[in-house]
């Protein structure tokens, strides 16, 4: 049952990160770069062109994600019956504690996290009276206005997504146990599912930093002070950063353990040919894999795409 905690746990660590660096000051500093530095006119408008980009991006991404949680679906349905009662129990385990981490999230005692979050940018926003009929009428009340679904789904399905690959390839097995071996198309198979989840997982998670990357950006339609936009800038480079950081470990705790048991079991079972993706692979395969995993980081540093989104609306 490690792999239900595999998908979730960089996000409970990122989550006590942000709670610890989170201070009841920070409130009234973010809404204090937005106070009588609105554009005077067309803010609607502004607002409106960030915003149906951000839009438009999440539902790509909302796209990807349905997708990949299909094609796990369609693995785990193929599998067993008794591996596939597992493997969904597994799954949702792990939805379970994603979803009372985000319970948990709202709660007064805990909610670092997400005034860090959702609520320092919907503080910025609101006070400029733009877009009423999606904006909250108060960051901190109860329920979910569109603006907050706007910003919750991309970030939720990102994850559940990953909640899929990883309860797919749990049937890798234990990496706290020790396993029997299997036949060399059981490796094969396992070596293309471990393959394609990950593959799977790099594109949701890389689509995910970069709707989370837009999100941020937001603020800067409707703030005209030069001053104010370029700390909204740094705080939206530094955020997307974290959450590139974040999903790069995700996928570093979902696909380490099972890489290297797949490995163990190759070895332990004696194959005579060890699949070019597990010990053969050329060292551009090997970059390019590396380049995979920290995909999501290296999106999340570059601010060049920011910048020239911003630029253009």
């Amino acid at each position: 049952m490690i792999w239900t905690v595999l998908p979730v746990a960089p996000l409970i660590l990122s989550f006590v990160a942000l709670d610890m660096l989170y201070a009841d000051g920070f409130r009234e500093l973010f809404q204090s770069l937005g106070i009588e530095r609105y554009f005077p006119s067309h803010g609607d408008v502004r607002f409106f062109n960030s915003l149906i980009v951000y839009v438009s991006i999440g539902l790509f991404h909302l796209m990807a994600c349905l997708v990949v949680m299909a094609m796990m679906a369609r693995f785990i349905q193929r599998m067993d019956e008794t591996i596939r009662r597992r493997t969904w129990v597994v799954l949702a385990v792990s939805i379970l504690i994603l979803g009372l981490l985000n319970i948990m999230a709202r709660q007064a005692a805990f909610d670092g996290p997400l005034n860090l979050t959702y609520r320092s940018i919907c503080s910025i926003i609101q006070p400029s009276n733009v877009a009423e009929h999606i904006l909250p009428g108060g960051c901190t009340e109860p329920g979910l206005s569109m603006f907050a679904w706007f910003a919750v789904l991309p970030y939720v399905f990102g994850l559940v997504a990953a909640a899929f690959a990883s309860a797919a390839i749990s049937t890798v097995g234990d990496p706290l146990k020790e396993e029997v071996t299997d036949s060399s198309d059981e490796i094969h198979n396992r070596m293309h599912l471990i393959e394609t989840a990950f593959q799977a997982t790099v594109f949701v998670l890389v689509t995910s930093t970069l709707s989370l990357m837009l999100f941020y950006q937001l603020p800067l339609s409707v703030v005209e002070d030069d001053t104010s936009r370029t700390l909204i800038s740094g705080f939206a480079q530094g955020m997307t950063m974290f959450w590139g950081m974040v999903f790069t470990l995700t996928l570093i705790a979902i696909f380490g353990p099972a890489h290297l048991l797949l490995r163990h079991r190759v070895h332990s079972g004696g194959q005579a040919e060890v699949p070019q993706t597990l010990g053969g692979e050329s060292l551009r395969k090997r970059l390019s894999r590396i380049l995979a995993v920290l995909a999501p980081l290296l999106l999340g540093s570059s601010a060049s795409l920011v910048d020239l989104i911003s630029s253009a609306l």
